[in-house]
This record gives structure tokens, C-alpha cells and sequence, in this order.
């Protein structure tokens, strides 16, 4: 019996045995605390978390893509919408420039036909003025020749009645 406990005691004072006690009680915590499937638990949610960190990353890689392919479609779009803005512009300025100068033409067309009626006006004026002033003058000669000679009197009146009937008007 002896040797038994003596084999016993050096089980004991051995590594193996120590080693083979700590086995035990390592399989009763994981059976007791279900260790097992609570780190299948934390591995399922390890790889889940990894899977969704994927999606994640496709997702984003893809609105990455998207936004990449906007980006170079806006500065297409921009260039378009600055070469129509520059036509538009190119077109209205033309426009405007034939306007202008059709409203020149007409402004200088108006302004010709205001001096010409300007000038008919005046011109009027003036034979209307020049005929009152020649009219004034021829009766004012007539008077002061008939003061001179009154037989004047008596040979236009009937140079005028010799006029007047020589036209056709009765009198």
C-alpha cells in the first residue's frame, strides 16, 4: 500500500496529472456553462458581422461607382448646358444686333421723312409769305400808279372784264 501511495503522490507531483485534472474540470465548466455553443454563438455573430461588413462594402464600392459615373455625367451634362447657354446667348445677340439695326434704319427713315416735311412746311411758309408780300407790293405799286394816272383805273377794269370773259364766266 505503500507503493501506492507512493505512485499516488507522484501522479500527483506530476505535470500529466496536473495536466489531466485541469482537462476534467475544463470539460464540467464548458458542459456546466454550455461554453460550446456560446462560442458557436460568438463565432455565428463574428461571421455574420463579417458578411455584413461585406454587403457593406459592395454597397458602398457600388454608390462609390455610381457616384464616380454622376460625377462625369454632370460634367457632360454642365458642358452641354454651357454650349447651349453660348448658342442662346450667340443667337439672342444676333437678334439683337438686327433689330438694332432695323430700328436704325427706321429712325434714320423717319427722320428723313420728318425733314422732308420740314422742308415742304417751310418752303410753303415761305411761297405763302412771298406770295402776301408780292401781293402787298403789286398793290401797293398799282395804288400809287393809279394816283398817278387815274385813266389806268378804267383800262384794267376792263382788261380784267376782257380776261374774265375770255375764260368763259359770265358776268
Amino acid at each position: 500500500m505503500e507503493n501506492l501511495l507512493e505512485i499516488w503522490k507522484q501522479i500527483c507531483e506530476s505535470n500529466l496529472f496536473n495536466f489531466v485534472v485541469m482537462l476534467v474540470v475544463l470539460a464540467w465548466l464548458v458542459k456546466k456553462f454550455n461554453l460550446g455553443d456560446k462560442i458557436e454563438q460568438g463565432r455565428h455573430k463574428v461571421e455574420q458581422a463579417i458578411s455584413e461588413s461585406e454587403k457593406a462594402k459592395e454597397e458602398s464600392l457600388s454608390r462609390l461607382y455610381d457616384i464616380q459615373e454622376n460625377v462625369t455625367k454632370i460634367d457632360e451634362q454642365m458642358s452641354e448646358v454651357f454650349k447651349k447657354a453660348e448658342n442662346n446667348a450667340k443667337i439672342i445677340g444676333n437678334k439683337l444686333i438686327e433689330e438694332g439695326k432695323i430700328q436704325s434704319e427706321s429712325i434714320k427713315e423717319n427722320s428723313k421723312k420728318t425733314i422732308d416735311a420740314n422742308i415742304k412746311t417751310a418752303k410753303t411758309e415761305i411761297v405763302k409769305e412771298t406770295a402776301q408780300e408780292a401781293m402787298t407790293l403789286a398793290e401797293q405799286y398799282i395804288k400809287s400808279e393809279l394816283e398817278k394816272d387815274p385813266t389806268l383805273h378804267q383800262k384794267y377794269i376792263l382788261e380784267s372784264i376782257d380776261a374774265i370773259e375770255g375764260l368763259g364766266v359770265e358776268i
